[in-house]
């Protein structure tokens, strides 16, 4: 009796102890798990991972397009068309597809394909690499680019600009859209800056050449200022209106058409529609023929000019 007693305490003390290494290794693996876990997330194991999904996604879509821009030109005899681009595409991606046909080429969704069957991605807010930027183009007369904004109360407009000539006419607008007997306007010239039923601010030293300005236009407020940060502005309250007309650049967007043009220089544009960045415009030239005009990084399109004569270029960036 009393050996089956000592077996068996000496059999419950084994089992107390080997309950008690099984605890004492689930918990050390635990703490392992978590280091390691850690490891992981610290290190970018699991970021690294996903970026390399990313990009095998990424380059096999390019390769899928790729494959259509070949069946087109083979389908053109060497010469892309917008039919047979966009039919080739909805053949590989069994998707309905409308492409967008921009300068030298078409737009499909974040990519950008060229007339000669060059595909680029389109990054928003970066520059493709066939365009070259530049300090600003110039108008030397009767040129102008449409952007294709519509503007009303809520339109908001930026402008940086440099007069080139020592006479300023007072009819000389660089950015606008007037219908003068409904009052509906949205301008900024070389000495002013008004909109419909606004205050403005005006300025006869703003008329001088080869000094650099910035212009801002909005419901609450009208502005210019030179490189020293000199103020000049007034609060305004638009009144309500409807668009009638599409914002110009180096032009003011008239019943008749363009008209009222600037001769001088732009660095930039920027314009916020009801609070949304609608256009924001860089100065540059297509590398392959040089030809120059403001790239716009938040719809991905190169604006070239639709009047007469070229713009000139500034210097590369």
């Amino acid at each position: 009796m009393r050996t089956k007693s000592k077996n068996t305490k000496i059999q419950n003390a084994e089992h107390a102890i080997t309950l008690l290494a099984l605890i004492i290794t689930v918990i050390i693996l635990l703490i392992l798990a978590t280091i390691s876990i850690s490891l992981i997330i610290n290190s970018g194991i699991l970021d690294h991972a996903q970026h390399g999904v990313d990009r095998y996604s990424k380059e096999e879509k390019q390769e899928q397009i790729k494959l259509a821009v070949a069946s087109a030109r083979l389908k053109g005899n060497g010469f892309l068309t917008t039919e047979n681009l966009n039919d080739e595409l909805e053949k590989i991606f069994n998707d309905d597809i409308i492409i967008e046909e921009i300068y030298n080429g078409w737009k499909y969704k974040n990519y950008l394909i060229y007339n000669d069957g060059m595909i680029e991605e389109n990054i928003e807010g970066e520059l493709p690499s066939r365009y070259q930027q530049i300090e600003y183009i110039e108008s030397t007369g009767r040129q102008y680019i449409d952007t294709n904004v519509m503007a009303n109360q809520d339109t908001s407009s930026r402008v940086i600009f440099e007069n080139t000539e020592t006479t300023v006419y007072d009819n000389s607008y660089i950015i606008g859209a007037m219908l003068a007997w409904e009052n509906k306007m949205h301008v900024i010239t070389p000495y002013t800056v008004f909109g419909y039923n606004s205050r403005n601010v005006q300025s006869r030293s703003f008329r001088t050449p080869n000094v650099k300005f910035t212009a801002v236009l909005d419901k609450n407020r009208c502005e210019l200022r030179n490189e020293q940060k000199s103020l000049l502005s007034a609060t305004m309250q638009y009144s309500e209106f409807s668009p009638d007309l599409t914002l110009f650049i180096f032009a003011c967007h008239l019943p008749k058409g363009a008209g009222c043009f600037y001769i001088g220089r732009i660095f930039g544009v920027t314009i916020v529609q009801n609070n949304i960045n609608s256009r924001n415009y860089i100065p540059c030239y297509y590398k392959l023929n040089r030809e120059a005009g403001l790239y716009d990084l938040v719809e991905g399109k190169f604006y070239t000019n639709q009047g007469e004569g070229t713009f000139l270029k500034g210097p590369d960036v």
